[in-house]
Formats: structure tokens, C-alpha cells, sequence
């Protein structure tokens, strides 16, 4: 194809260059990420954004050095708090000298901030301390000061999965019990999901135990718009309030009403072992299960392989809409799947695959990414990582519409930096993809080497048909900031280097239209 240099007036030129730049790369890039820590073992478990633009995690942590100070002694729940840069603004350590573990946090109202996990420790922090291991719930202040802690369960072992803040300022817990005693009541034998109602105080308004004789284990729990919740996790059992199991371990899926009482429940999978650690609500009321799965039968189509991601979608009543296989010979592990703005999915874990859907592995296991349109279509996927052992558990979209991505990293080398030694929390903040937007058959090709922009970089535009070419770019405040000519560009490959430093660091708005093709979004310039 024949290929052309395209020269624009100055400042157009370097708009046009840097919109590029942003509105349609085929993967995103890494634009920041940070490995925190001490020499000890950091596993990340939980990250979310903050009111004030930068994220608050949460993991477990033996280190006594490094990012890391007042260790307790054995394990202790460590929770950072971000700036919008990934720096950090402050860290604390929670725990007493036996093992703690947090395994989800969340902003609430007010600005303060809501952890679970689960404490084996009776001194320190952790106060009440019932048997064995009890869910252990910490209300925090903004600035990390705890306001109020709690421990539920009984003499078994109790493990909190999963905490939100509900609609009248109170909080759902859910996660796994085999105790009978206690605060538990209900249990069918095994490991039950256990589902914990608490006020605005952490008080006890109800609890419910939901299962059958064998293991079940509740590993999310989101409220839904009519007050009452879905709760997604996998269960062996084929009695009690499971009614309909395909074998193995299967998928299992539970909607309540806001006192807990079952709505329905439903099992997905196959034969083998099917497991849900991520099921929400979706914008059109139904839901969404990210799983990971060895079945190829049943409700299960296709199977690469091991353990391959498994995503299904749910009407309102449980039954599926469509479902998706995605993944590699290897092993690939769904851990966090959220819905996008745009009414596709993002979707996180790990995979030791180098096949199929999976393009790349550096080792051992990496974080995977997969970005699904709202019909389950794979829109793009990237692995991130290096030689050692690295697994995502989080991901979220941020403010920019490119993504937090959180885990834990072994690696020092490829995309990881700064490893304190040992396991790492490992944070990486993706650059916003914005999609072209074509008419069928048009399809008009744009990337962009490096991505995100910061002084030079390379665009590469393929034209499917002859167009004229028009850009119009505004400012925060509406104001435009150029406007351009039609200029006509002929069909073919148009390479255009620029320098992009003498713009101004922060958001513009664009529109980009041709013939065939209109782009709208925004992007950031950042340095």
C-alpha cells in the first residue's frame, strides 16, 4: 500500500497528532505503576477509587520495612492510600500477633473508609475475638484512624470475601462459615456462604447461612437497585438451597431480597469445577458472572484448555443471555470483572497461557486484561507483567476512561520496577482507549507508537477510501482551540511523526470526522 507524509500548519498538526494519539490504540499502554512494600510477602487483594481522584488499597502484609511500618507481628492487614499518581499519601498496618487478612475495602459516605477480612488474633487491633478465624470488619477515618471495629462468626472458620456500604449508610458482608455457634446460625454443614446485615454502628441487624452439606464459598455480594442483593460464589453441594447443580463445582448464584431472603439461586457450569469471584448488576438490571472454568459442557461451550475465563450474562431472572469462553491451554483465572461506561466489560486475573485468545506471556503467570463489548466480543486484551509470578485481583475503570489494574507481583524486570523484595502490591495505571467509531465496511485503521503521548511519537492512519478530513478540539471550559479545514487525504497509510511538548498538560475534547468515520472523547496531555 502505498504509503505518504502528511504536513499539517504547526499547531494543527500537533492537536490533530496528539488526538490521534489518544482516541484509537488497539491495546492500552502502561501509563504509571508503582510496586509497594518491604521484604517480606505483600499480597494485594483490594483497590478502589476516592472522592478525591486517587485510590485506597488494601492487602496483607509481613513486612516491617520498606513502604511498610508498625507491623504487629505475623501477618497484618496494610492499607495505602493514593494520590491520583499511585504515590502514597499514607499507610497503616491493622492487625494483632497472630494472622490478619483484608480482602476488600471500600469508601463510604462520608469520606471515611470500610475494610473486611478475616483475624485468627485476639489482641492489637482486634478486639472480641470469638474462635478460630472471624470475619473482622474495621470502620476507618479518612485519614486511616480506626472509628470502630467488629468480629463476627463463631468457633469454626469465618472469612469475610466481600463488603459494601449500603443504601441507608449500613453494610452487607458476605463470605464463608462452617461454624454453628456464635453468631451463625443456619448452617447446613461444610462451609456455608454467610451473608451479614449491619447498621451504620457495625450492629448485627441479621445474618443468613445459604448452602448444602458440602462446600460452598461466597466470594462477592453487590446490593441491586430494589434494595436486595446478588451474591456470587461456587458450590459442591446438591441439596438444600441448591436445587439445580450440573456436577462438580459449579457456579452458584444467589439474589435475595433486602432481608436476605432468597429471591432465586441458580447453578452455572458443567461437569468440572466451574468458580465465580465476581458477579454484579448490570445497567439493564440483569447481571454479569466473570468465572473461571474446565468444563466445556452444559452451560459451557468451549474450553482451551485448564481453567479458561468464563463470562456470562444474566436477564433479571437468573437465566443466561449469552456466555463467552477466553483464555489459553494454560490456566487463566478471572478475579474482578466490572461493567464499563460504555456498556461493555473489563475484565482481570492471571494466566500462565501464551496461546489462543492470550498473545504473550513473560513468565510464569501474568495479570491479564480482556475488554469485552456489551455482547461479550473480545474489543481488545494485553498481558502485563514479568518473569516471576505476577496475579491481578482488582480492576476498575478511572476517571479518564483508561483502568487501575491491582495485584501482586514476584517480578522485577519487563513491565515491573521497584520490587522491595519477595511479593509486592503491584499497581498499574492503563491509558484510555478511545474507540473509532466507523460505518461497516469503512473501517478506517489508526495506532499510535508510544501511547500515552508525552513529547514524541509516531501516528499510523489507514484511509479505506479517499476523505476529507476535519478536527475540531475545545478546552475543560468549551472553548475551541482549533478549528480545521477540510483537507483532503488520499486512501493509503499515513505516517506522521510529531513533537508534542510545547502543549499544555491537561483534558481537551475532540471531534474527528471523515467520510466514513466520526470520533468523539477525550484525552489528557500529561508529563
Amino acid at each position: 500500500m502505498k504509503k505518504t507524509k502528511t504536513i499539517f500548519p504547526p499547531l494543527v498538526f500537533m492537536m490533530f497528532i496528539l488526538v490521534m494519539c489518544f482516541s484509537a490504540a488497539a491495546q492500552p499502554t502502561i501509563a504509571w505503576m508503582h510496586s509497594y512494600g518491604g521484604s517480606g510477602y505483600d499480597d494485594q487483594s483490594d483497590i478502589q477509587s476516592t472522592i478525591d481522584g486517587g485510590y485506597i488499597m488494601a492487602g496483607t502484609s509481613t513486612s516491617n520495612d520498606g513502604d511498610v511500618t508498625a507491623n504487629h507481628g505475623a501477618q497484618d492487614c496494610w492499607i495505602v492510600k493514593l494520590n491520583t499518581q499511585g504515590n502514597i499519601d499514607w499507610q497503616k498496618s491493622y492487625g494483632g500477633t497472630l494472622g490478619d487478612n483484608v480482602t476488600s475495602i471500600r469508601q463510604t459516605m462520608e469520606g471515611g473508609y470500610i475494610f473486611a477480612g478475616y483475624s485468627n488474633s485476639y489482641d492489637g487491633d482486634v478486639l472480641g475475638h470469638i474462635g478460630g478465624q472471624d470475619y473482622w470488619i474495621v470502620k476507618l477515618s479518612a485519614s486511616g484512624a480506626i472509628e470502630w471495629q467488629k468480629t463476627l462468626g463463631g468457633a469454626g472458620s469465618d472469612r469475610a470475601f466481600a463488603i459494601q456500604q449500603t443504601f441507608d449508610g449500613g453494610y452487607i458482608v458476605a463470605g464463608i462459615s462452617n461454624s454453628t455457634n456464635g453468631n451463625v446460625t443456619g448452617n447446613h454443614g461444610g462451609n456455608d456462604y454467610w451473608l451479614v446485615r449491619l447498621d451504620q454502628a457495625g450492629n448485627m441487624k441479621w445474618q443468613k447461612s445459604y448452602g448444602g452439606s458440602q462446600t460452598d464459598e461466597a466470594y462477592s455480594v453487590e446490593q441491586t437497585i430494589d434494595g436486595g442483593f446478588i451474591i456470587g460464589g461456587y458450590s459442591l453441594s446438591n441439596n438444600g438451597d441448591i436445587t439445580s447443580p450440573h456436577g462438580g463445582y459449579d457456579v452458584w448464584i444467589i439474589k435475595t431480597d433486602t432481608a436476605g431472603t432468597i429471591t432465586w439461586q441458580k447453578s452455572y457450569g458443567g461437569l468440572n469445577t466451574d468458580n465465580s469471584q465476581s458477579a454484579g448488576q448490570t445497567s439493564d438490571n440483569g447481571y454479569i458472572i466473570g468465572a473461571y472454568t474446565m468444563s466445556s459442557d452444559n452451560d459451557v461451550t468451549l474450553n482451551y484448555g485448564s481453567y479458561d475465563f468464563w463470562i456470562a450474562k444474566l436477564n433479571t431472572s437468573g437465566t443466561i443471555s449469552w456466555q463467552k469462553t477466553f483464555g489459553g491451554t494454560s490456566y487463566d483465572i478471572v478475579k474482578s470483572l466490572k461493567q464499563t461506561d460504555d456498556g461493555g466489560y473489563i475484565i482481570a486475573g492471571y494466566t500462565g497461557s501464551n496461546n489462543h485468545d492470550v498473545t504473550i506471556n513473560y513468565g510464569s503467570n501474568d495479570y491479564w486484561v480482556v475488554k469485552l463489548d456489551d455482547a461479550g466480543n473480545k474489543a481488545w486484551q494485553k498481558s502485563y507483567g514479568g518473569t516471576g509470578n505476577d496475579a491481578a485481583n482488582t480492576i476498575l475503570q478511572a476517571e479518564d476512561d483508561g483502568f487501575i489494574v491491582g495485584g501482586s507481583s514476584y517480578s522485577n524486570d519487563i513491565d515491573v520496577s521497584g520490587n522491595h523484595g519477595y511479593s509486592d502490591f503491584w499497581i498499574v495505571k492503563l491509558s484510555p482507549v478511545v474507540g473509532l467509531n466507523t460505518i461497516a465496511g469503512m473501517n478506517d485503521y489508526i495506532s499510535v507508537f508510544p501511547n500515552p503521548c508525552n513529547t514524541e511519537a509516531t501516528i499510523t492512519y489507514t484511509l479505506k477510501e479517499n476523505s476529507y478530513v476535519k478536527l475540531n478540539i475545545c478546552d475543560i471550559t468549551g472553548k475551541e482551540i482549533v478549528s480545521l479545514a477540510n483537507e483532503f487525504q488520499m486512501t493509503g497509510t499515513h505516517n506522521l511523526d510529531f513533537n508534542a511538548s510545547k502543549l499544555a498538560n491537561g483534558l481537551y475534547f475532540f471531534n474527528f470526522k471523515t467520510n466514513h468515520s466520526v470520533v468523539t472523547g477525550k484525552f489528557t496531555v500529561s508529563r
